[in-house]
């Protein structure tokens, strides 16, 4: 039958080749990964022949796990060299490969000896415990593999020295479990094999316990190997495994010693229990386990799920909606803080939903290093410690890594999720440290990702929600306006049109009603020609067909269309033009469009026997040169809080609507947008009472705008 010993030195050496398979699974081209899962199955034959040549009963298969021990003793210590060599990260040097290759030559040389009783012989079991005597070449034995175990120590306290955060914490708790557990190791076998009882010299079998803890605790808490769920795997496999064996000891006892059943009805009795009751058993152990040691573990599938269920419950709510998704992460990751930065107008982040004090009112600006490397890399998330180890740069310069990394100091940031929508970054899904203090797993950063991911569908949907309740607003606005607007004109017109039609009416009348009817009618040709403008714009389809033109040639032409106009209101026009330099290359119809409009509210606003002056001259806007329009007006000028909403579509201030009742409002909502698409701008300039002066520019040299891009 089976003893604890046993047990636990098989579970131990099992768990051992399970971690370095997961870890090697994890990663298959790292040399790192493939050098520990070499080490792991190694160190777990050696721990097993070194545990059954002192138990087994018979000579012979004594002896035999004897010289096992003594031949894998030193591929241990080699494979562990290897493994630091390029721990923990692969390292490509040349130098390190060779020396790797010469130690293991001199090892496949040492189990040569070994083989040929060259460096132990005269083995003999007696009193239950094996012994034997040196050979000539086991003090050669004896110093490779110190100086292997001694060189892969002293190679990884160099490392430790040079190195900073996660890496050198890493490399401190690996180095300490192998330093204990190697010294442990060279002194028994060593020097104590011969000189102690057998179950005495059975601690150096467990002494690989301090390795295993070490590792364990780096994989945890430091992502070692970037395995986190090898150890909850691990010890359920061992639990499982140690409780199987220990009942498998007391069942057959029972089996035996009171039923008295015998061989082989007790073992095929036994197998039966173990089978049905493996599943069960297997669940239970799963359950306590993670209440006991795992505690911070949490369910993918239950956090999704229950995002999911939080963003119906909040419905169009975007605030509500981003909150409760932020609270399902921030709980199952147990974090101290978390936040939402949504896209301004500006082109800026900032905090829509923030939670926890060290995440407060942050704001991140368009040239920000987090910002460009989001919208360099918008499908990676930011982790400051993989930044810090060294994983997933991507290429990017040193340079630019620090920046990001001092800046996600600065604001307690300790990742950053990309919200992406139709490849364009629209917010940034923020991570203040776990209050446990442990580092973000993989399955941390997949929860996050799907978070945000969440939040862009909301943040969408929410927009598309805005935007549909704003289309609805402006189309009732603009039914109100236009019912108004038109009927007015139109009703003129038609009785205008009658009384000029009617035979007995005098010519004088008959001329001021047609007259009274014209100007509804161009009124009316000029409204229909904004709004078929404005849909041209709201659908971004507007052609830009530029050529090169000159403005003050096209301000004359446009003139004479405006006799009528001025001549009731005996205003002059001025024209004060640059005569160095007036060409720009543009669309010549849409800056009509552009100086009709502004000619037009100059003179509607303009006071009786006025004057209005066009100018143009050339000037540095933004550091470029361009061509610089400006109609000034001495009407009624224009108030500061009016001044705010006025380029916005069917906006009359009141002072406005007194001075001239008819109007959409759409003239300045069309030039300013039919100038930004041209690469330029358009501003204002007002005192009141005294008038205002509208200006637009056109860069001079005329940068290819084929479309209304974003108007």
């Amino acid at each position: 039958m089976l003893n604890i010993f046993t047990i636990l030195v098989f579970a131990m050496a099992i768990g051992i080749v399970i971690l370095g398979y997961i870890a090697f699974n994890k990663n298959r081209k790292s040399p790192t990964n493939q050098w520990f899962l070499a080490l792991t199955f190694i160190s777990a034959s050696w721990c097993i022949f070194n545990y059954l040549e002192n138990t087994i009963g018979q000579p012979d298969l004594a002896i035999l796990f004897l010289k096992l021990d003594f031949i894998f003793a030193p591929f241990m210590c080699f494979s562990a060299m290897a493994f630091f060599l390029n721990f923990p990260e692969p390292n490509p040097n040349k130098k390190n490969k060779y020396l790797i290759l010469i130690a293991l030559i001199i090892t496949g040389f040492l189990a040569y000896l070994t083989l040929n009783s060259q460096v132990i012989k005269g083995i003999a079991t007696y009193n239950n415990q094996i012994g034997f005597d040196l050979g000539r070449w086991f003090v050669f034995y004896g110093l490779v593999v110190a100086s292997e175990v001694i060189g892969a120590i002293t190679y990884q306290i160099m490392k430790y020295r040079k190195s900073f955060g996660i890496k050198k914490m890493q490399i401190l708790y690996v180095l300490i479990g192998f330093s204990i557990s190697s010294l442990i190791i060279m002194i028994f076998n060593l020097f104590l094999q011969n000189k102690i009882p057998g179950n005495l010299f059975q601690i150096a079998n467990l002494s690989i316990i301090f390795w295993v803890i070490s590792i364990a605790y780096a994989i945890i808490r430091y992502h070692l190997l970037d395995v986190w769920l090898v150890l909850r795997l691990g010890a359920i496999f061992t639990l499982t495994f140690t409780i199987i064996a220990v009942l498998y000891v007391f069942l057959g006892q029972l089996i035996v010693t009171y039923l008295h059943i015998q061989t082989p009805w007790n073992d095929l009795l036994l197998s039966l229990l173990i089978t049905a009751g493996f599943i069960p058993l297997r669940n239970l152990i799963e359950i306590l386990t993670d209440k006991i040691f795992f505690r911070k573990r949490y369910k993918f599938n239950d956090v999704t799920n229950e995002i999911e269920g939080s963003i119906h419950s909040a419905g169009l709510d975007l605030d509500k909606a981003l909150a409760e998704i932020n609270r399902v992460v921030s709980t199952a990751l147990r974090l101290k803080g978390a936040g939402v930065l949504v896209l301004t107008p500006e082109g800026n982040f900032e905090a829509r939903n923030l939670s926890g004090p060290a995440i407060n009112n942050i704001i991140l600006k368009r040239q920000d290093p987090i910002i460009l490397y989001l919208k360099a890399y918008n499908h990676k998330i930011i982790d400051r410690e993989e930044l810090e180890r060294e994983v997933n740069r991507e290429g990017i310069s040193e340079t630019v890594i620090g920046a990001i990394i001092k800046e996600m100091i600065e604001k307690n940031i300790f990742v950053a999720a990309p919200i992406v929508s139709k490849d364009e970054l629209i917010g940034i899904y923020i991570i203040d440290r776990k209050l446990s203090r442990d580092l973000f797993t993989d399955q941390d950063l997949e929860v996050i990702k799907h978070a945000s991911s969440q939040m862009s569908f909301i943040i969408d949907n929410t927009r598309s929600y805005e935007e549909l309740k704003r289309l609805d607003a402006d189309k009732s606005n603009f039914i109100s306006v236009v019912s108004h607007q038109l009927r007015t004109p139109v009703t003129i017109s038609r009785l205008n049109l009658e009384t000029a039609l009617d035979k007995k009416i005098k010519p004088k009348v008959k001329t001021e009603a047609i007259a009274t009817a014209y100007e509804g009618v161009t009124f009316l040709s000029r409204q229909f020609d904004q709004m078929l403008t404005v849909l041209e714009i709201e659908e971004k389809s507007i052609e830009i067909k530029k050529t090169e033109i000159d403005i003050n040639q096209l301000v004359k032409e446009l003139l004479s269309n405006y006799d009528y106009e001025l001549n009731k209101k005996n205003l002059k026009i001025k024209t004060n033009f640059d005569k160095l330099g007036s060409k720009a290359t543009c669309d010549a119809n849409k800056i009509k469009k552009v100086l009709d409009a502004l000619i037009n509210n100059a003179i509607d606003y303009s006071r009786s026997d006025g004057e209005i002056t066009i100018s143009t001259f050339n000037s540095q806007i933004n550091n470029a040169p361009a061509l610089v329009v400006s109609i000034a007006d001495n009407g009624i000028g224009i108030k500061e809080e009016a001044g705010q909403e006025i380029f916005k579509k069917f906006f009359r201030g009141e002072e406005a609507v007194a001075t001239v009742a008819n109007g959409f409002g759409l003239g300045l909502y069309i030039a300013k947008n039919l100038i930004k698409a041209h690469g330029g701008d358009v501003w204002f300039e007002s005192q009141k009472e005294k008038g205002a002066t509208f200006y637009f520019s056109l860069p001079i040299d005329g940068q290819d705008t084929k479309k209304l891009a974003q108007a």
